[in-house]
């Protein structure tokens, strides 16, 4: 009886409602900012954030393309190359290198940082996801890993991947592996391409 009356007592009533009230705005206000725009976000650590949100890209619904995520590759000076690192986008594509496999392209000089940029696109025209990477020249010894998902194209079945060459034709490539539980085609890559993925 003395826990239902000191529940109830005015000031406790306050702190509660107080408390919900701050849960609801923070709800409201989260699910406002992520309906509607395409996702920017930032790589930290390990963890990719919505631009102005604490909280992880893998936490929020409804991707609306293009999506882009950049990564710092830091040079470490005490053994002369790059580190490593993994770029995570929210529909579950991937793009690792290695510890010490990145060359920078001629333009950045050897020991500054490197940001590293992955885009997705949606050619909702004909349902393919195109990926794209910046800066060009970049290049990869040992192979970095791309892991395309093609869950954006709303159909579990497997789809072609493609190389876009310059003139933007579609070139038909063979993944190196393909993960069919989380649709997702794996390719091995020595420098930056333009890449679709499509059903043929």
């Amino acid at each position: 009886m003395k826990n239902i009356q000191k529940l109830q007592s005015p000031q406790n009533i306050i702190t509660i409602l107080f408390v919900a009230v701050l849960m609801a705005i923070s709800s409201i206000s989260f699910s406002s900012c992520s309906k509607g725009l395409p996702m920017q976000a930032e790589q930290v650590g390990d963890v990719q954030l919505l631009e102005g949100s604490s909280l992880p890209m893998s936490h929020v619904e409804g991707i609306e393309y293009p999506i882009t995520v950049s990564k710092i590759f830091k040079f470490k000076s005490s053994e002369n190359q790059y580190r490593g690192g993994t770029i995570r986008m929210p529909d579950g594509s991937k793009f690792k290198v290695p510890a010490g496999a990145l060359t920078p392209p001629p333009e950045i000089p050897w020991g500054d940082n490197v940001t590293i940029t992955m885009t997705i696109d949606k050619d909702y025209v004909n349902n393919r996801l195109i990926f794209s990477f910046e800066p060009s020249g970049c290049q990869f010894s040992p192979k970095a890993t791309i892991k395309f998902s093609w869950e954006g194209l709303n159909d579990a079945s497997l789809p072609m991947l493609y190389y876009i060459d310059e003139n933007d034709d579609l070139i038909p490539q063979s993944p190196d592996d393909v993960n069919f539980n989380k649709q997702l085609l794996i390719l091995k890559i020595a420098h930056f391409s333009r890449y679709a993925v499509a059903h043929s």
